[in-house]
């Protein structure tokens, strides 16, 4: 259209910059305004609106076009890996050299119960996740660390609280009960959760189940202010050194001790098979008193466990360790190493993570530790291949 001559309010830069530098809904910011108007002219609002929307859609549709990739293939060195996954890939390296580097990783400790958590804390471990069937306990739990945590020659012992796997429409309640019991952070396992605790001020660990398994969606979920990630089980040791080398150390932390979660269901094996109720309004809540497991074709039985929702997980029989690798994860200066106990009573406890402290403190190595505690030697779901 025409300019107009303007007799009042001629069109200036600022007015220029303030109405087409309105993007607060966008993702973009006006940054360099090139303005070759000549003379005492004005534009209605209505038009500069206009132009700003057309903008937008066309900035808009041409990142959407540059972004639409497979993630996938920054692990698939068959493929050609596209353009704008390098330049990502490119920054994380350069990030990856600035971020500082972790001389001495945490030990951390995720107990299935208040026995576990009494033998950690004897045991002087600094970080406790505590994993409760019933999050009604988590409030024990707490109290149980604030009151016994304490040790002379290190800080006090600090609990974050596991939120459930799995979140569903309705139950955001569980979030407020792990909330109310006012610990030092969430070991956050659903994208629910990740949104729910935003805001809050707890320390926010991002956990398995987020399934990290490549640099590009560890920044994703680390660009959500979460302290640190769990590195995904579905990696075996050469990959969780791919991973380590592709983005900043000091974001992961490695799953060393565990009794791998085989599969986690919706169906509860409690109600069904030991009682005549059909939910968990009327069921009588016989996984707070029975211990269930299902034995395999070669006569392992492998533990279930229910959650707060009722879903049950059923983890595998044996422990494994990835402790043969321990010295190359060291090497790349993660941020931390975890154990995972189960059913392990106190003495067990106390075995376990002495074997892991000499392991951290280098009296011990991985095979030691592995041949002692009777453990297999794996780390994630599969085997993988890596050289020491």
């Amino acid at each position: 259209m025409p300019l107009q001559a303007a007799e009042k309010r001629p069109l200036t830069e600022e007015t220029l910059r303030g109405q087409l530098g309105r993007l607060g809904e966008t993702d973009l910011e006006l940054d360099a305004l090139d303005n070759r108007l000549e003379g005492q002219v004005i534009v209605p609002v209505s038009e500069l609106n206009r132009l700003r929307r057309e903008l937008v859609e066309k900035v808009a549709a041409d990142l959407q076009a540059k972004e639409s990739i497979n993630v996938a293939a920054v692990y698939d060195r068959r493929t050609s890996t596209p353009p704008v996954v390098h330049r990502r890939l490119a920054a994380l390296e350069a990030r990856r050299v600035a971020e500082p580097q972790v001389e001495k990783p945490l030990l951390t400790v995720l107990c299935r119960s208040t026995e576990q958590i009494e033998a950690a804390l004897r045991m002087g471990i600094s970080e406790i996740y505590a994993d409760f069937e019933d999050i009604r306990r988590y409030k024990d739990a707490v109290e149980l660390v604030r009151g016994r945590g304490y040790r002379a020659d290190a800080a006090p012992a600090q609990i974050l609280l596991a939120t459930p796997r799995i979140q569903k429409a309705g139950e955001q309640g569980f979030f407020k009960l792990i909330e109310n019991a006012q610990p030092d952070g969430v070991l956050i396992r659903n994208l629910g959760a990740l949104d729910y605790f935003k805001s809050s001020p707890l320390r926010r660990i991002g956990d398995f189940s987020l399934n990290v398994a490549n640099p590009l969606a560890a920044e994703l979920l680390m660009g959500e202010k979460l302290e640190r990630l769990t590195v995904s089980y579905d990696l075996n040791a050469g990959q969780v050194l791919d991973l380590l080398r592709a983005a900043p150390p000091n974001w992961f932390e490695i799953t060393l001790h565990q009794h791998i979660p085989m599969f986690h269901m919706e169906h509860c094996v409690f109600a069904a098979f030991l009682s005549d109720g059909t939910d968990h309004t009327n069921c009588g809540r016989p996984c707070d008193t029975h211990r269930v497991e299902l034995r395999d074709r070669v006569g392992l039985s492998h533990p279930l466990k229910a959650d707060v929702g009722c879903r049950n997980t059923l983890f595998h029989a044996q422990a494994q360790s990835g402790a043969a690798f321990f010295e190359a994860f060291r090497k790349m200066n993660p941020a931390a190493f975890r154990v995972e106990l189960l059913l392990e009573d106190g003495a067990e406890t106390e075995r376990t993570l002495r074997g892991y402290q000499r392991l951290l403190a280098g009296t011990s190595t991985g095979p030691m530790i592995i041949r002692e505690l009777n453990l297999r030697s794996q780390l994630g779901v599969t085997t993988g291949t890596l050289a020491l």
